[in-house]
């Protein structure tokens, strides 16, 4: 702070506290004027600090921002709460020195010489040098951290597509789902058993489960506890990265090494000397030698949805791995891994062939999830004005979607959209009726009524010759697209198919997104493309199920519309 005139006047009386030698009553005055001089000293030592307190505490609260969304050590939480626990410090002593009452109370400190002896602020301020230190230690190592885990990252090359799968189950399950899940998997992992096993048929929310068993795993219901690592892998049949055993192993790496610093660290030397595209080395040497070795509270936990989904090969690769790591009653003698499967009932041969049916299991069906499944339909139907004016009809026809669903709720979408395009109590009933049962009988029936749909949109406004015509070119499109989409060694963006519609049907095609997320909803979803590494931030398309694929792809000629297994192929430059 710049020195004032009056600080520079008591400054210059000090200078001059010889004259009380010749005139007697100014001892009295100097030395009052002394503890003016020293005080004030102090008084702009304190404003000093504090004004140099606020400066520093704003470049700290810029550097905030770069730890928004980061994982940030225990040590570097104790800094950065200390130095606003700090500045709240001096307000409150500042505050205090500022507000001490009347004239009197301040004549009675000076006399005290409360200013000359009293340092709490000044020691206050000088604590935030020490954390800035400290601070900067931190960020150097969490600079090093970053560049290490980028290392990482590179060397492993991890599926950023399973997590984005992630996002996107959590963020449509519906509030409160899955309660029933809770108990029996607070028992299993407070019980000895390693792996656990959750088992249904198609389309009766085995990912929505896995998502929650993932968020509820990754909190802790005490302070005092610290909640075990999680890390997850999404597998899925339309990616050829999301069926890859080694590509699973290699992104729950990577998910650990984001939560610890050590790992990271074994992790870097592991791609130093082995060869991470060997499954066998990656489970066995990266991932299984850490943990057996690991402090005690380095307890992690491996999410994997839809094993079923995984190339053949690969999943007998993996339960012969599991075999191998757990198959030792001694608990003591296992590593502090837990593995969470969640797959269709029909790996049970797989897992009995590696002997390991000892593995706990739960089902999942339409006894589980009944009630989930009626609230869903619930909220589906009471956003719509169909049934303004008759809550009893609509209670009805809730109730008759829930129990016909039998935990299936893919069928259930399926009725209500077919249920949202009547206009009668009678449609309504019969549409409600006459859904088949099973997705291929299912998907069908969905196949006939959208080509008759396009049909009938045609003749409306067309002679019959180019009515016909116009109805064949969209089928025809919409063919193309189902192919692509199907057929696609990876998922295409909405971008990319327009591209390829254009090069195939040599014009361009207009209002394809729009089509995709109206018309041909049933088939199709769409979901944000969060691949920063392209400059396409189209929606990805993908078919509404992973059962979809295995209907189209089996298939012969399904009617008008299908999918041509034999002239498409969809690929990657």
């Amino acid at each position: 702070m710049a020195e004032s005139p009056l600080f520079d006047r008591c400054l210059l009386y000090g200078h001059y506290f010889f004259i009380s030698a010749a005139f007697s009553p100014a001892s009295s005055i100097m030395g009052a004027m002394l503890i003016l001089v020293r005080g004030a000293r102090k008084v702009s030592e304190a404003f000093d600090g504090i004004t140099d307190l606020f400066r520093k505490l704003g470049n700290f609260a810029l550097r905030l921002d770069s730890y928004k969304g980061v994982p940030l050590s225990e040590g570097m939480k104790a800094i950065i709460v200390n130095v606003l626990v700090n500045f709240l410090r001096v307000c409150g002593a500042s505050q205090k020195c500022l507000s001490s009452g009347s004239l009197r109370a301040r004549l009675s400190k000076w006399a005290k010489n409360i200013f000359v002896e009293d340092t709490t602020i000044i020691s206050l301020l000088s604590e935030p040098e020490e954390l800035k230190s400290q601070e900067h230690l931190m960020r150097d190592g969490r600079k090093s951290d970053r560049e290490k885990l980028e290392r990482v990252k590179a060397s492993l090359n991890p599926v950023s597509a399973s997590g984005q799968v992630f996002s996107s189950i959590n963020e449509n399950r519906i509030p409160g789902s899955g309660s029933w899940i809770e108990d029996r998997i607070r028992t299993w992992w407070q019980g000895p058993q390693p792996l656990i096993w959750l088992h249904g048929g198609p389309g009766v929310g085995k990912s929505h489960l896995a998502s929650k068993i993932i968020t509820d795993l990754s909190k802790t219901e005490s302070p005092t506890i610290t909640p075990p690592m999680v890390a997850s892998f999404f597998c899925k049949n339309n990616d050829v990265d999301l069926r890859s055993l080694n590509k699973a192993l290699r992104t729950l790496a990577w998910r650990i090494a984001t939560q610890r610093p050590s790992f990271a660290t074994h992790a870097e030397e592991f791609s130093l000397k082995e060869d991470p595209e060997n499954s066998y080395i990656a489970w066995r040497k990266l991932l299984v030698e850490y943990f057996a070795t690991a402090p005690l509270d380095a307890t992690a936990c491996f999410v994997s949805d839809g094993i079923d989904e995984v190339e053949p090969d690969q999943q007998d690769i993996l339960f012969s791995l599991l075999k191998r790591t757990f198959e030792d009653d001694d608990a003591t003698q296992r590593p502090p891994l837990r593995v969470v499967l969640l797959s269709r009932d029909s790996i049970r041969p797989m897992i009995d062939e590696h002997s390991l049916s000892w593995i706990p299991e739960i089902e999942v069906g339409n006894e589980q999830n009944k009630d989930d499944l009626h609230y869903y339909v619930s909220q589906k139907l009471q956003k719509t004005q169909l049934f303004r004016g008759s809550p009893d009809f609509q209670d009805e026809i809730i109730s008759e979607i829930s129990r016909e669903a039998e935990g299936l709720w893919e069928w259930a979408n399926f009725v209500i959209k077919s249920v949202l395009r009547c206009r009668t109590k009678k449609q309504i009933r019969k549409a409600v009726k006459a859904m088949p049962r099973g997705i291929s009988a299912m998907l069908r029936q969905e196949l006939q009524r959208l080509s008759r749909e396009l049909s009938i949109s045609d003749t409306s406004d067309e002679d019959e010759g180019s009515a016909a015509e116009t109805t064949a070119a969209q089928i025809e499109q919409l063919n193309i697209l189902l192919s692509f989409v199907t057929l696609a060694v990876k998922p295409l963006t909405v971008w990319q198919l327009d591209i390829m519609l254009e090069i195939v049907l040599k014009e361009e095609v207009l209002n394809l997104e729009d089509d995709i997320r109206t018309i041909d909803s049933s088939l199709f979803s769409t979901t944000p493309n969060e691949n920063k590494d392209t400059r396409d931030h189209s929606d990805v398309v993908t078919l509404r199920h992973g059962s979809f694929y295995e209907f189209f792809k089996a298939s012969e000629k399904t009617g008008p519309i299908h999918v041509n297994t034999h002239q498409t192929e969809a690929g990657f430059v």
